[in-house]
């Protein structure tokens, strides 16, 4: 029988009813499982609601920075990959080759994703981004941790990189630590809640700097390693930025 008080079973019916199209008692449901969460994170930051599905609920963007600090406090832990500091202290800086040519060093900036492919609204979108950097002074990495459909979309993706590596089969901190070790200054994850292989990755810090930004419209929850998010004023107002989010906004 279904136990009301469980929080797990009535995310679960929640989750079923939402993809079923079953929309009989739904109200109570939601607000029952608002209210369980709510007890929940009175006794501390934790909570069975994921901030995916709370983002479908009527909640405040305070509840949801909430549900979001909660599910990723077991990621504060995580030690940050071994980096070398120097490689981020010369970017910008012209440097003379040995023939008297001004070089200038690049900025690195990598992406990690799930769905660098056809199947994925992330795959159609995110392309025009990597095609839009100025490539004189910005190198592309992007790291999949999803499958490889063999899609014209996932080609064309990994033609707009300098570097593309499928990192579907490896461990998180392994992922963080190739990206490290590639010498990328601005790490990017574009998955978030949506993803917590991805977040996982993030969590142990491979770049210089960590931003938030689009696949997942809210914030991750912990400015201690996603320093930035990405957003507009469709996401959050200015005026409600520090109270919603926990990354600065850019």
């Amino acid at each position: 029988s279904l136990e009301p008080e469980n929080e797990e079973a009535m995310l679960n019916v929640y989750k079923s009813k939402v993809s079923l199209a079953d929309w009989e008692g739904i109200a109570e449901d939601i607000g029952n499982l608002i209210g369980l969460t709510r007890a929940q994170l009175s006794l501390g930051p934790s909570c069975t609601l994921d901030p995916v599905y709370a983002s479908l609920l009527p909640v405040s963007s305070t509840f949801m920075l909430r549900v979001a600090h909660a599910n990723i406090v077991s990621y504060n832990n995580y030690t940050p990959v071994p980096r070398d500091d120097s490689i981020d202290s010369n970017v910008g800086k012209h440097f003379v080759a040995n023939k008297g040519t001004s070089l200038r060093k690049k900025l690195v900036v990598g992406y990690v994703a799930s769905d660098f492919n056809e199947g994925h609204p992330t795959g159609h979108l995110i392309r025009g981004v990597l095609d839009s950097h100025d490539r004189a002074h910005i190198s592309v990495h992007c790291y999949g941790r999803g499958r490889d459909d063999g899609s014209e979309q996932r080609r064309r993706i990994i033609e707009a990189c300098d570097v593309f590596e499928n990192v579907s089969a490896i461990g998180n901190f392994e992922v963080a630590k190739t990206i490290s070790q590639n010498g990328v200054h601005i790490f990017v994850d574009l998955m978030a809640h949506t993803c917590p292989i991805c977040l996982s990755v993030a969590a142990y810090r491979p770049g210089a700097i960590v931003v938030n930004y689009f696949g997942y419209p809210g914030t991750i929850g912990s400015g201690s390693y996603a320093q930035y998010i990405v957003v507009d004023r469709n996401i959050v107002v200015p005026e409600r930025v520090r109270a919603e989010i926990s990354e600065k906004a850019v």
